[in-house]
């Protein structure tokens, strides 16, 4: 149910609120060229068949392919982790000062308003994106409004600078953005050309200290899948070094998955407190928070049973938050609602 929806988003927020982060991140130079690099394949326990069509509908490329190659498809070692190649990003998590000044920019930006609750104190959460339901197939952005009198309510946004922009495809994207413009809050939205219609959002872009680090964790632990940043519509902008991944899985009907999108930087990250968490579903939680552990990577909450969904948190390399969430609890819900 929406309430369901809600205190689950709650839940999270007070969970991570509740964590102080403990992990600085480690600085390393950098080559400003960007290196070429296999990843560990994603396509563990798939026939060549499908293989071959993954390949194809994530990267347009055949196999032997340079987009092949990127995908660890060929002479790739098999993914250790292959519990983790159906995962997929569901939504990730904006604090606003105001929920409806931010609806309205998105909807002016295509978006539709798949969600909403506000709270007798004023506080409001709302789900918005490109989908049916919330971020049952397509990513979506959780845009959270602290109650107005609270003192968090009256502080601004602090954006940092670890949140660089979300990129938006389609006719509406384009005529409000014009490339790129802040929403309410001050974080960056850029307007993204050849992006698949009923897929329009094409990414995510986060700063990283170290991309070799970074590429290791969101590919060869979480199961993501490198892509080439110019074939798929994302490229790295002048004078900057980035690496792009997907998921396999995601997208809906007739579209990719959202990307997300590394960019290099030296020196400290300032992540602020706006960027709040990334949110994906992954087929079980508790081998999940295992590999992740063995990998070496701080888990920040234990599996654990919120609402009837099992869930779990880690942190990345620089500390952003991610929560993994129970694939098939997190669709029993969206089914229960939509009934």
């Amino acid at each position: 149910s929406l309430v369901l929806l809600v205190a689950l988003a709650f839940a999270i927020a007070v969970a991570l609120r509740a964590r102080v982060p403990t992990f600085v991140g480690a600085r390393f130079g950098c080559n400003k060229a960007l290196r070429e690099h296999s990843v560990v394949s994603r396509f563990a326990g798939r026939s060549a068949e499908e293989s071959s069509e993954l390949r194809q509908v994530l990267l347009g490329g055949p196999p032997g392919s340079e987009a092949g190659r990127l995908a660890g498809a060929e002479g790739g070692a098999a993914a250790s982790n292959a519990a983790m190649a159906s995962n997929r990003l569901l939504h990730a998590m904006l604090k606003v000062r105001d929920v409806n000044a931010s609806i309205d920019f998105y909807k002016r930006c295509g978006m539709d308003v798949l969600s909403f609750a506000q709270r007798p104190n004023g506080a409001a959460t709302a789900f918005v994106g490109f989908g049916s339901y919330s971020d049952a197939e397509h990513f979506a952005l959780e845009l959270s409004a602290a109650a107005p009198k609270s003192k968090t309510g009256q502080e601004p946004i602090a954006v940092g600078d670890g949140f660089q922009y979300i990129a938006l495809g389609g006719p509406s994207a384009e005529a409000a953005l014009k490339p790129q413009t802040q929403d309410p809050d001050g974080y960056c939205v850029r307007c993204q050309s050849g992006v698949r219609s009923q897929d329009f959002f094409a990414c995510l872009c986060l700063r990283v200290s170290n991309l070799d680090v970074s590429s290791d964790f969101y590919a060869g632990v979480l199961g993501m899948v490198e892509q080439e940043a110019d074939s798929v519509g994302v490229p790295c902008d002048d004078n900057e070094v980035c690496r792009v991944f997907r998921f396999a899985d995601g997208g809906g009907p007739g579209g990719r998955p959202a990307a997300l999108r590394l960019v290099l930087v030296d020196g400290p990250i300032e992540k602020g407190t706006g960027f709040d968490h990334l949110v994906l579903a992954t087929r079980d939680v508790e081998r999940a928070a295992g590999i992740v552990k063995a990998a070496g990577t701080e888990v920040t909450l234990p599996p654990t049973v919120m609402f009837g969904i099992n869930i779990t948190g880690v942190r990345d390399p620089d500390g952003y938050s991610i929560y993994l969430v129970e694939e098939e609890g997190f669709r029993k819900s969206r089914s229960s609602k939509a009934r």
